[in-house]
């Protein structure tokens, strides 16, 4: 059966559940819209990256390339949810932070960034911003992970990301689709990254596809990409073997498969759900493979955050890991992108 078709009929089978589900978030939305519930905002500029569906459009990357650009230029703070973690409640992270404690996404940036990024964790935004303003005044700028949907925060800047493959405007709310909320949502953008797309989108496509969200949101359109960069082990040495074993467990597996598969072969891949926390007999079996074939571990950096939990430690000093670095590409007018997001940054003012 056709992609399509199978999504079409998997959307008439869940529609009842879908209504059901669609008229509450509504519900709660217009509840915020008319006053009913209160947002706050803060005099600090925040700026919110996030989608309208679930998982996997490269938030993370996101945030990242927006954290590097602005680095010299603001005292920055990152905070996110912390999805998958083991605890509740706020947390700043530290040198003894873990996946299981913060989260794998949170970890990777506060591994790649140290200390020129505060980097925290809470499921309550507004609670924990109050707090990072109280601790540290001198933040001029906090980037946000994923809080399109905490309506209860009224960010000063709405990023938001959809997929090339999984465009929002093709879908339909959970459970018969991926969207978290309606396609209306999109209005809350101050811009819009269509991510993961390939580098050689043709001039029509764009146009076809900025016309297409148009009809939700004004806010204006980008076209990112996602670079892999040289296969690098923690010591930043490049993988030179041919042939490799892969671990994958993101929200779209098959897309790091393909990626890697075009400079590497892969001997066996062991894949897993997004954030799927590994234990300890899923690791050793991997470490005996890679160890049986004396091949290196191929992964990527947000798996390599769970894997380096201090009870894995012993077990993967027995075989190379290298992971692969994802790097942001804005196709065109990345000037006037970051012109928008100065432009943002001063409006909260």
């Amino acid at each position: 059966m056709h992609h399509n078709s199978v999504k079409y009929l998997k959307a008439l089978i869940f529609l009842p559940i879908t209504v059901i589900y669609g008229l509450i978030v509504s519900i709660r939305s217009s509840f915020y819209r008319f006053g009913f519930l209160n947002r706050t905002r803060f005099n600090v500029p925040i700026i919110v990256v996030g989608n309208l569906t679930v998982g996997g459009t490269g938030k993370t990357p996101h945030v990242e390339f927006i954290a590097n650009k602005l680095l010299g230029k603001e005292k920055l703070a990152f905070l996110s949810r912390g999805y998958g973690r083991k605890t509740k409640g706020f947390l700043q992270l530290d040198n003894q932070s873990t996946s299981q404690k913060v989260g794998d996404e949170p970890l990777q940036i506060f591994n790649k960034f140290k200390r020129s990024v505060n980097s925290f964790v809470g499921e309550d935004r507004v609670s924990a911003i109050r707090t990072i303003t109280q601790v540290y005044p001198d933040t001029s700028l906090l980037l946000l992970d994923d809080a399109f949907q905490h309506l209860k925060l009224e960010a000063s800047t709405y990023v938001l990301l959809t997929d090339y493959k999984r465009l929002f405007y093709n879908d339909f709310l959970m459970p018969s689709g991926l969207l978290r909320e309606s396609r209306a949502g999109a209005s809350r953008a101050d811009l819009v990254i269509v991510s993961k797309c390939p580098q050689d989108l043709s001039v029509f496509k764009r146009q076809e596809i900025r016309d297409a969200i148009r009809s939700y949101t004004s806010a204006p359109v980008w076209f990112s990409s996602m670079e892999q960069g040289g296969f690098v082990d923690k010591e930043g040495c490049l993988l030179t073997e041919d042939e490799v074993v892969l671990l994958s467990g993101i929200a779209q597996n098959e897309l790091f498969v393909e990626q890697v598969s075009v400079s590497k072969s892969i001997k066996k891949k062991y894949l897993f759900a997004d954030h799927h926390a590994f234990s300890f007999d899923e690791v050793k079996a991997i470490v005996s493979y890679c160890f049986q074939y004396k091949l290196p571990l191929l992964t990527t950096e947000k798996d390599f955050q769970r894997l380096s939990a201090p009870e894995f430690a012993e077990l993967i000093s027995k075989i190379r890991i290298f992971v692969a670095p994802i790097k942001v590409k804005i196709l065109d007018n990345e000037d006037r992108f970051w012109e928008k997001i100065n432009d943002e940054i001063n409006k909260a003012f």
